[in-house]
């Protein structure tokens, strides 16, 4: 298990004069480690990230040093790790039956400085997981193999039909055909996250865990009985997952008044909230989030123009997650 029922509060490592590594760091080593800068660029060291759960059956199964919700590093640092251990398992034969693998970086950070942007964030993300597919579907277990794809939660906003929907992804070679070449299938059937579970409980042989999975129904129209064992290449991400406010690729130009307010307070509002998952006001987060992927020049939906974070930062101090609870 990587990442997930790890603890909120990781350790990591310290550079050698006490500093804290930084999000620059992270990506030079993932760089470093893909072969794409040289040997000096592997800043961060391996298993600088050591996570724990105070569940004691998640704590067996728990990869220690594979980093969980952390915003301070990239996903593609994640991959890195995840792949060596990945190769080993199929080298040994012994590939886990069930893998659960975190790729958090989704969530976003607004525009704080020494971070990149959340499209880039996006772009990480993406990234992150065509690696993975690519690399379990280029391998000798792929004829045998499932991956779900769901998100924590859709950054608690609501899209054009309901506030309750997000995307779920099944890769496998076992997965319905496409509609067209090169394309998968939308299935419109109503599910849940236990019907998922319900999914991988039958793939498994396994017995439902809750009454809620018991009288889940499992995903059969997302499946078909022919196997489709073409591999999955991925593609090169098509901007930089470097740009952001003080970071190597950060665009040139100067901040306009309402970009510097943005930035400014997105800083004190994602402070201490880098490594707590959700812990940050959805508003604020959805209105920065527009802002910057639009490029400043979109009012946010529903709003008739764009607007100062001053409320919006007041507004995150009293916000309280439900997770907290």
């Amino acid at each position: 298990m990587y990442g997930e029922w790890a603890n909120d509060d990781p350790k990591v490592a310290k550079k050698p004069d006490g500093s804290a590594y930084n999000w620059s760091d992270f990506y030079a080593t993932a760089l470093c480690k893909e072969g794409l800068a040289p040997a000096s660029s592997c800043i961060v060291p391996d298993n600088s990230v050591t996570e724990t759960s105070g569940v004691p059956s998640a704590a067996k199964i728990l990869d220690p040093h594979f980093p969980a919700f952390n915003l301070t590093i990239p996903d593609q640092y994640r991959v890195d790790y995840w792949l060596p251990v990945f190769n080993q398992q199929l080298a040994a034969s012994q590939v886990p039956n069930l893998t659960i693998l975190w790729l958090p970086n989704d969530h976003t950070n607004g525009t704080n400085k020494g971070f990149p942007y959340p499209i880039n964030y996006q772009a990480d993300n993406d990234l992150a997981l065509g690696r993975i597919v690519e690399a379990i579907s280029h391998s000798k277990i792929w004829g045998q193999s499932a991956i779900f794809v769901e998100e924590d939660d859709a950054q608690n906003g609501v899209d054009h039909v309901d506030g309750h929907r997000q995307p779920v992804f099944v890769i496998s070679p076992y997965a319905a055909a496409p509609q067209a070449p090169s394309q998968g299938k939308v299935i419109h059937t109503t599910y849940t996250a236990e019907n998922i579970n319900r999914t991988i409980e039958n793939i498994l042989g396994m017995q439902p865990l809750t009454q809620f999975d018991l009288v889940a129904s499992p995903m059969f129209d997302a499946f078909q009985d022919t196997a489709d064992l073409t591999p999955f290449n991925h593609l090169p991400a098509p901007i930089p997952l470097d740009q952001g406010p003080g970071l190597a690729g950060a665009k040139t130009g100067a901040l306009s008044p309402l970009q510097k307010a943005w930035l400014e307070a997105t800083h004190e509002v994602m402070k201490d909230k880098l490594t707590k998952a959700d812990a940050a006001d959805p508003n604020f987060l959805n209105h920065v989030t527009w802002y910057s992927a639009t490029d400043w020049k979109q009012p946010y939906p529903g709003e008739k123009k764009l607007l100062m974070p001053g409320p919006f930062v007041k507004a995150a101090k009293n916000y309280h997650d439900e997770d907290d609870d």
